[in-house]
């Protein structure tokens, strides 16, 4: 999984940026332990979506990011 996230930052870099990459980087980097980068990568997803990025099957991150 660690590596998809460097792939999905470089995949198709004209598409819109609306929090989705920081939010699924931020899922893997909080499930494999590292809560500092799973902070920062859920805080950028956030701000760039303005919440709207999370869904209801995103409550533990939004919970995790909230905690600070």
């Amino acid at each position: 999984m660690k590596k998809w996230v460097d792939k999905i930052f470089a995949a198709d870099p004209e598409r819109g940026d609306t929090g989705e990459r920081d939010l699924w980087a931020g899922k893997v980097a909080y499930e494999l332990g590292d809560l500092s980068k799973a902070r920062e990568y859920l805080d950028i997803a956030n701000m760039k979506s303005r919440g709207r990025c999370f869904g209801v099957k995103d409550g533990k991150y939004l919970k995790f990011l909230k905690a600070k």
